[in-house]
C-alpha cells in the first residue's frame, strides 16, 4: 500500500459468487477480509473456465474480480470459446485506471479478435 503500486492478486478459485461446495473457495470470506484490510486494485482468478466479473466491496474501494475462459478452448467449446484478457493500467495512487480488453474466438471463427473493452477501475 505505502509504495503506491497498482496491486494485482492472482488466485485459483473465485472468491466471489455462489458455486457448489466442492468447487468453492472455502475461505472466501477470509480472503475478502484480507482484500478489504490490505487492499488491492484487481483480483484475477481461474478455475471456472468461464468469463466473469464480480466485485469485492471494501471501504472506499470496489475491487474488480475477473475470471476468464481457458485460452486453449476452441471456438465451439461448450463452456465458452477460448479467451484471454489484456489489461492497460495507467494513472497514479488514488486515481488508477484499468481497461480490460477481452480477446478470443467468436463462435464460428478461427481467428482471435477483440471481443470487448471496458474500464473496470477508474473512469
Amino acid at each position: 500500500k505505502r509504495e503506491g503500486l497498482f496491486r494485482v492478486v492472482m488466485i485459483h478459485h473465485p472468491p466471489v459468487g455462489e458455486r457448489p461446495f466442492h468447487r468453492d473457495l472455502r475461505d472466501a470470506k477470509a480472503f475478502r477480509k484480507v482484500i478489504a484490510e490490505a487492499g488491492a486494485e484487481l483480483v484475477l482468478h481461474g478455475h471456472d473456465h468461464r468469463a466473469s466479473l464480480g466485485w469485492i466491496d471494501t471501504p472506499g474501494l470496489r475491487v474488480p474480480v475477473v475470471g476468464v475462459p481457458s485460452a486453449s478452448a476452441g471456438p465451439e467449446d461448450g463452456r465458452g470459446a477460448g479467451r484471454y484478457n489484456l489489461y492497460r493500467i495507467s494513472g497514479e495512487p488514488g486515481a488508477w485506471r484499468c481497461e480490460m480488453e477481452a480477446r478470443g474466438y467468436m463462435a464460428g471463427q478461427t481467428d482471435v479478435s477483440s471481443r470487448e473493452r471496458r474500464i473496470i477501475v477508474g473512469e
